[in-house]
């Protein structure tokens, strides 16, 4: 219980499947944002960064918001970042995960603490309100034509990053840890240092595994509004990246991954049987599991993590595999549920 009264105001929030109280500056990131889009597209250049600062004057109308308490930021330290690349390298680079549109965006939010000399994160100020730092960026084809399909899609990773910002002041406001980040950090590193291409489709499937963290789940469901509100169903799931992913959630087949990832196997090593595959797979599972418990001991500040390394460890590779594959699926059922769910708020 009391757990429950310390998060009221979040559970209250992500029933909904919005947090009211940080989509109020969603409008004016997103106002800065596309001034300097426009200014970066009537410039010869091929990449900028913009850095923006607003403070509370820039902020009033939203300080004067009945919400604005919850979620007291008074402060934003914004980065636009913003590059086009030759059309030829964008497929190239991006044709495996996007086939449907010419440009790519990414955001961050750099987690909350307390205020020191030199802090390079968001931080409590001294009057308890937040200084809040927020980075977007866009990487664009040099055949880039569908600028209002870029908006919706720069206002949903606005949205996206809003929520983890709110997640992080709720923890903070409650004396809980920070989210762990164990898992989002641990996947990526290659520590058996297989080949590129192998770890590859290793990296692609396990990422599966990060989308399924509550607060990455919440922050999609969030990041899912912006194509919600302006598209009928049929429209958003034909659009919306995040429906793509919770489908992909949905559909994930750890039979299918293991018998992709041994086919790769074969391919680079026409030599290798079913035992150095297993092998692999199993330096894999190993290294995931040696990479969380180091995190672990590096981040123990931080809440706990909801994967834990000595669990992995302990696992046999099917094992491994089954856990995943119903962890994976039963949270891209949620994830659409709560998306179709927003449906009711329009």
């Amino acid at each position: 219980m009391k757990y429950l009264k310390t998060y009221n105001d979040y559970i209250i929030n992500e029933a909904r499947g919005l947090s009211e109280t940080s989509i109020i500056y969603s409008d004016i990131i997103f106002s800065e944002f596309n001034k300097h889009f426009e200014q970066f597209l009537k410039s010869n250049s091929n990449e900028q960064s913009y850095k923006i600062i607003l403070n509370k004057n820039d902020l009033k109308d939203i300080i004067d918001n009945k919400n604005w308490p919850n979620f007291p930021v008074s402060e934003f330290e914004l980065e636009f970042k913003i590059k086009t690349i030759p059309a030829e390298k964008f497929n190239e680079k991006y044709y495996e995960t996007i086939k449907y549109k010419n440009w790519i965006t990414n955001g961050a939010f750099y987690n909350l603490e307390d205020y020191y000399e030199g802090c390079p994160n968001s931080y409590l100020l001294s009057d308890g309100t937040i200084h809040l730092k927020m980075e977007i960026g866009v990487e664009l084809s040099s055949e880039f034509n569908d600028k209002k399909g870029l908006e919706v899609e720069i206002e949903s990773c606005i949205l996206h990053e809003l929520s983890h910002a709110y997640e992080a002041w709720v923890r903070k406001k409650s004396g809980h840890g920070q989210t762990s980040v164990d898992l989002t950090w641990s996947i990526d590193v290659n520590r058996p240092n297989i080949k590129k291409e192998l770890f590859k489709i290793w990296s692609d499937n396990i990422n599966l595994l990060y989308n399924s963290e509550r607060h990455e789940l919440r922050a999609m469901v969030q990041e899912a509004w912006s194509y919600v509100k302006k598209y009928n169903f049929d429209e958003m799931k034909e659009k919306c990246f995040v429906w793509k992913i919770a489908e992909q959630m949905s559909n994930f087949d750890a039979l299918e991954f293991r018998e992709e990832f041994k086919e790769k196997a074969k391919e680079i090593y026409p030599d290798i049987n079913e035992y150095g595959i297993e092998f692999i797979l199993k330096s894999l599972k190993g290294g995931l599991a040696n990479e969380l418990i180091q995190r672990r001991d590096e981040t123990a500040h931080e809440d706990k993590p909801s994967i834990i390394g000595e669990k992995i460890k302990k696992m046999s590779l099917d094992s491994f595999f089954n856990f995943i594959q119903k962890r994976i699926n039963f949270s891209g059922e949620k994830l659409k549920q709560k998306i179709m769910r927003l449906y009711s708020l329009k």
